[in-house]
């Protein structure tokens, strides 16, 4: 099938394609989530156990090892690393690349939950938190709170009304509070009285837990209704706590306020946080795997101007945002690219001397950028900086085999004098397994990059596949909309003055002017090459000696994943 001359005695199929998919492309552009970076899999499973107030070394041999020893059977485990400092014990799990992380966490909470029967039996030990580590936890909006003296009403307020308010936004997954002064009912028991009573410690703790609690009752009937039971014993106030009946001694019952003081306070507090000078507290969003980073902040900004109209005497202020950074570079990069377009498109008019030309050539930039939106969206990537930088280098190599093509069909219609029609098929079927094989060679280059394991391969697989469905797209374009477009648009006239300048008759000089100075580097170029051709082995020394010259400065270059960046926050952490 000759697809050149299909595409030039079907016009109406040929725009119709383009235009399914530039509106495709619109549309998935538009759904695209907008992210810093790729989403990447880290194969990184945590355990977190807290049991306040207990030394590292206890926390050491009656908390990690035990966790420790479990977690060494969970299939592809690459390895098992610990910290256990005071009050806390943190296990990280290490698997291999290419391990099922989520079957992976359920196999370690399962190794877990055994290990835990070894742990001690103590009420104040907490029960194992097993999580997966994953780079979106991190929270892309810090608030800081304040206007209200008192810290523990402040984070009450925050805990209670404030923070549902947040997690309703959309796209937000969780809402962390730091700050303040949690409150607390502290039960001070006076150990005399105790023995004086003969009342133990863990009588009065028990006691507490067994009046603090609701259970079901049954099940009623009343004629044709049935009625759900519920014994209702919450505590409600710190003088039912007062009043709980701890024993009875000689017909006289032991309440916990004869030996113990209660009261309504707050618990130690342990991070203190200041906003410009003030007592403040704060809390971080978080956003959901798939959220969109911009929008997630927005929709938090249009809550918080909500809640500053209902908490007047409230004031919100914003101390670390990430979705400014990522606008901001995801802006710049939009920009680079527009600007490589242009500067493309005018490199093209430079050569071609041709405003028709140019248009046919400048028209495979747009179509294959915006087709290649909806690969992205099908494959599930985001708009990052990653994606982007893979567009702005396909920017210059779209136009590639456009050129090509164009200027094939230009010399059969000046060397055949034949009409733009036939000669846009016999010049595009020509060279079309010549641009076949150099676009094939040109997508083989980035295939090494799906070979990569680890992080570096899943935040560049989404580069590699961005550049080479840009590129495919546009042999397309080279295959069918170039001749297409050329034999409507591309006059006999125009070829002659391309490669005869003189003959320009155009009022924009600047082509005629071109054109000369490209016949002098056509000249100079030829000088050039047949300098080259006398003296080979010169020009074959020079080459080897500037390759084998660079090789020392290789380790002048350093090595890094991605580079570093700068997105304006400072942290400082002191060590007292």
């Amino acid at each position: 099938m000759n697809i050149a001359r299909w595409s030039v005695t079907r016009p109406v199929a040929v725009t119709m394609r383009i235009a399914a998919l530039v509106l495709l492309g619109a549309i998935c552009l538009m759904r695209l989530p907008i992210d810093l970076l790729p989403r990447v899999d880290i194969p990184i499973v945590a355990v977190n156990t807290s049991w306040p107030n207990t030394p590292p070394e206890v926390m050491e041999t009656q908390v990690t090892r035990p966790v420790e020893q479990a977690v060494s059977s969970v299939p592809g485990l690459y390895s098992v690393s610990s910290t256990s400092s005071l009050g806390s014990s943190f296990v990280r799990v290490t698997l291999d690349y290419g391990v099922d992380v989520d079957q992976a966490a359920t196999d370690v909470l399962q190794a877990v939950q055994r290990a835990s029967g070894q742990f001690p039996n103590d009420p104040t030990l907490n029960r194992p938190t097993v999580f997966k580590f994953d780079p979106s936890t991190q929270p892309i909006l810090i608030y800081g709170v304040t206007g209200e003296k008192d810290l523990v009403k402040l984070r009450t307020l925050l805990k209670n009304d404030i923070t549902p308010v947040i997690e309703s936004a959309g796209g937000v997954a969780q809402v962390n509070i730091s700050g303040g002064m949690e409150r607390a009912i502290i039960v001070d028991v006076d150990p005399k009285k105790l023995e004086a009573f003969g009342i133990p410690i863990t009588a009065v703790s028990n006691r507490i837990q067994e009046e603090n609690t609701t259970r079901p009752g049954g099940i009623a009937q009343r004629g044709q209704r049935e009625y759900t039971i519920r014994a209702e014993g919450y505590l409600r106030s710190v003088a039912d706590l007062a009043a709980i009946p701890l024993t009875a001694r000689d017909g006289r019952v032991i309440r916990l306020d004869q030996v113990a003081s209660v009261r309504d306070a707050a618990q130690e507090q342990r991070v203190f946080l200041k906003l410009n000078g003030e007592e403040a507290a704060a809390f971080a969003v978080t956003k959901q795997a798939a959220a969109n980073t911009v929008e997630t902040a927005r929709a938090v900004e249009a809550k918080i101007e909500s809640l500053k109209k209902s908490y007047p005497n409230l004031k919100f202020t914003l101390a670390y945002e990430q979705a400014g950074f990522i606008e901001g570079s995801i802006d710049e990069l939009k920009e680079t690219a527009i600007i490589g377009g242009v500067l493309a498109i005018l490199v093209i008019t430079f050569f071609l001397r041709n405003l028709r030309s140019t248009l046919v050539v400048a028209l495979s930039i747009p179509i294959s950028i915006v087709s290649t939106f909806a690969i992205m969206y099908f494959g599930g990537f985001t708009l990052n900086t990653i994606s982007l930088s893979g567009l702005a280098l396909a920017t210059g190599l779209i136009v590639d085999d456009a050129i090509v093509v164009l200027e094939n069909i230009f010399r059969h219609m000046e060397g055949g004098k034949r009409k733009a029609a036939d000669a846009a098929v016999s010049g595009t079927q020509e060279i079309m397994s010549a641009v076949v094989a150099s676009t094939f060679t040109i997508m083989v280059v980035f295939l090494p990059l799906f070979l990569i394991k680890g992080q570096s391969g899943q935040t560049f697989t989404q580069f590699a596949l961005v550049v080479i469905f840009s590129i495919g797209v546009s042999l397309l374009d080279a295959a069918t909309v170039v001749p297409m477009l050329a034999s409507r648009f591309v006059k006999e006239k125009e070829v002659e003055e391309v490669h005869h300048p003189e003959k320009i008759k155009s009022k924009i000089s600047f082509f005629r002017w071109a054109g000369f100075r490209l016949n002098e580097m056509d000249h100079g170029y030829r000088r050039l090459l047949e300098g080259a051709l006398k003296r080979r082995w010169l020009v074959l020394g020079g080459a080897v000696a500037a390759t084998v010259i660079t090789f020392p400065l290789v380790d002048l270059v350093g090595f890094e994943t991605l580079p570093q960046t700068d997105s304006g926050d400072a942290q400082i952490n002191m060590r007292l």
